[in-house]
């Protein structure tokens, strides 16, 4: 599909929604409701935030892919969703390819996830998912050095409700068609009459994926086997009070042989595996939280206790070629328990603020089995954590349409680890002990011109934290890299129009990076993570939501960015001996010039419905070295369905000229090492609610 094509597309989707809006006049006088959303922990609308935030909440959020959809819905942004890892690049910022930390924080029902994407369970039952742009360490700490993305599930209702969705899809891989079969059903309702209501909610989904072994046509590689439970519980203790648990427990058992060669001689077609080792991934994922709320004359108290655990273990077949080279394993288990309390301010006259304190301690055992080099090793890492932090946060109104926002976070983190490491000659054990504290200050002045028209200012910093090389380290001195910051400059536009039918964000930004973690090779078949790198990501981001009346909606996304590494250095294997490389000049990973994105969706309450959505992206690199490249691609999905009484049936396709794209790359002495993703996939949906 042609640039041109896009442009085309893009163009008339605009059109067309303008012309709409001016034809359906009278169907769209009435105004939208506002969004309110509690991005920065205090409720508000969307153009009251002055910052890049992109929110869904339950009615509008997509069964088949959430998180998709969010992505959809802003620019700047590339997933990578592969069987090392799940993360989020956020303008051009991401972590250490297969690293424990991620630059993106994910937070679910007001929990961090210590592992970041990873630790994602499967997205359903949801009430909102929202996108926060940039450092956001002043209010959440660490691991939010590019951002972060907030997920709330379902509260219980007080009125019964009852929902089911049966979907049956098919894949388009290398055995030409596989069947993935998923079901959900959820019940919510009062157990005592305005006093306590809970709701719990299931899925399960059972998926054959696209890929076959070639050495013995096992289609195994791709399998995913996957159940979900969701629930939760809310006690009014008083007019004052009320208190509220959730529970999500997700359990994930999937196939791992995902890899082929797209170059040399054990070079396969796409989704065409040939490896001596048929590999499994199993995860489970548990997060508890407990989240208590009280209201004083002024303020309120918001506790939130959180409880997570993580437990992951697979074998692969590291290699990628039928060559009987023993597979790579790991077992990792991590535990956390956290403590928020804070009081935010509940009269606002020309000044409102936000108070906190945080605690957390988190375990984390992981064994890691790796064969570089024909000789086998084993890694044993235990990592204890602890931290806290104070944080707040004032909002100043200088005139009645300035407002200045001052916020800060002081984060204290003590690090122990001790690695056991051993191969075939010899058996060592070292330890390194991290203490760390960090001042994460942000400023932010807004401008309101009308209430529907806001124009901001702001400067952020943000960091990620150092960390235990804990799969290639072979020493005290590999074992521990040190933190990585981000400072961002943003210039804003926020402009809702036609009774807030046309939502429009414009934003410009300045990020920079310095001590960038970066992973460098030394001898022996290991690795060190350095602070070496220092990068810049300037670019501007255009979103437009338009509601053009009450059944027909749609919008459009456009972002340019430039990514740079200013200094940057490290050391590659190259023609039997390492060498040193100046990288700089190069861009970043994962960082894509360009990405759009453009949508169509009519539904009324019966009958016909449907949706169809465009996104694509230039080309961005896999690697520091600017070698391993995704070329630009555009992906369209589509829906068709019909609404009748309660009931909703859905034809649904995924990617629907079957664009090839890959999840990640990899250089090996053999060759790259890839692995595909997005395969065509049609199906079929039906929802019920009573």
């Amino acid at each position: 599909m042609t640039t041109e094509y896009v442009k085309t597309l893009l163009t008339t989707t605009t059109w067309l929604s303008l012309l709409s809006i001016t034809t359906h006049a009278q169907e769209a006088t009435e105004p939208l409701q506002a969004l309110t959303v509690n991005a920065r922990l205090w409720s508000e609308t969307l153009i009251e935030i002055p910052d890049s935030t992109v929110a869904i909440q339950a009615d509008a959020i997509n069964d088949i892919d959430p998180i998709e959809q969010l992505l959809t819905k802003t620019s700047n942004i590339t997933l990578e969703q592969s069987s090392v890892q799940t993360r989020t690049t956020i303008r051009g910022i991401t972590g250490i390819d297969g690293g424990l930390q991620d630059p993106v924080g994910h937070f679910v029902n007001g929990v961090a996830l210590p592992l970041g994407g990873n630790q994602l369970p499967a997205l359903f039952d949801l009430h909102e998912i929202s996108i926060l742009k940039g450092p956001q360490g002043s209010l959440y700490g660490r691991n939010t050095e590019a951002g972060a993305i907030v997920l709330t599930t379902t509260d219980p209702s007080w009125t019964p409700s009852r929902w089911s969705t049966i979907s049956a899809s098919s894949l388009e891989g290398a055995q030409s068609h596989t069947p993935t079969y998923t079901i959900a059903s959820g019940i919510s309702g009062a157990l005592i009459n305005d006093t306590l209501a809970g709701n719990i909610a299931f899925r399960f989904n059972d998926e054959k994926g696209p890929y076959i072994n070639q050495l013995d046509n096992s289609t195994q590689g791709g399998d995913v086997n996957q159940w979900s439970l969701s629930t939760g519980l809310t006690w009014v203790v008083n007019e004052t009070t009320d208190i509220t648990l959730k529970t999500i427990i997700d359990d994930n058992d999937q196939g791992r042989n995902r890899f082929r060669f797209s170059s040399g001689v054990n070079k396969t077609p796409r989704f065409n595996t040939n490896a001596d080792t048929n590999g499994f991934d199993n995860d489970h994922i548990a997060i508890h939280s407990l989240q208590i709320n009280h209201s004083f004359q002024q303020m309120e108290l918001t506790a939130i206790t959180g409880v997570t655990r993580y437990e992951r273990d697979f074998l692969i077949d590291l290699d990628a070629t039928p060559a009987a080279l023993p597979a790579t394993a790991l077992t990792l288990d991590n535990n956390a328990l956290s403590q928020e309390i804070r009081l935010t301010s509940t009269a606002h006259d020309n000044w409102r603020w936000l108070a906190g304190m945080y605690v957390y301690k988190e375990e984390s055992d992981i064994n890691f089995q790796i064969s570089p080099q024909f000789m086998s090793t084993t890694r044993n890492t235990a990592i204890d954590q602890t931290g806290s932090a104070l944080f707040g946060q004032v909002e100043y109104a200088i005139t009645p349409r300035t407002s200045i926002l001052f916020g800060s976070r002081v984060e204290r983190i003590r690090q122990y680890a001790t690695q056991d490491f051993s191969n075939n000659i010899a058996t060592e054990r070292y330890t390194a002990r991290i203490n760390k504290t960090e001042v994460l200050p942000m400023v932010n002045v807004s401008y309101r011109p009308s209430h529907n028209s806001t124009g901001y200012i702001s400067y952020k910093k943000g960091y990620l934290p150092g960390g235990y090389n804990y799969n290639t380290a072979g020493n005290e001195e590999t074992l521990t890299y040190k933190p990585e910051y981000s400072t961002q400059l943003e210039l804003g536009w926020k402009q809702f129009a036609f009774n807030n039918r046309v939502q429009t964000q414009l934003a410009l930004f300045r990020t920079s990076t310095r001590d960038k973690q970066i992973a460098d090779l030394v001898p022996g078949g290991l690795q060190k993570i350095t602070n070496a790198g220092k990068t810049t990501v300037y670019g501007v981001e255009l979103s437009t939501d338009i509601a053009i009346n009450r059944y027909l909606s749609s919008y459009f996304t456009l972002g340019f960015q430039r990514s740079k590494a200013n200094s940057l250095t490290t050391t590659l294997f190259q023609n039997g001996g390492f060498v040193n490389a100046d990288l700089s000049g190069n861009r970043l990973p994962l960082a894509a010039k360009r990405t759009y994105a453009a949508g169509i969706h009519y539904k009324k309450p019966q009958g016909l419905l449907g949706r169809l959505a465009v996104r694509g992206s230039s080309d961005y690199y896999f690697d520091s070295q600017n070698t391993l490249k995704q070329p630009s691609y555009v992906i369209i999905d589509a829906e068709i369905g019909y609404q009748l009484g309660t009931g909703e049936l859905l034809l649904w396709a995924k990617n629907l000229t079957d664009k090839a794209i890959l999840s990640r790359a990899v250089n090996t002495p053999n060759g790259v090492v890839v692995e595909d993703t997005a395969a065509r996939t049609i199906g079929i949906q039906f929802k019920t609610r009573w």
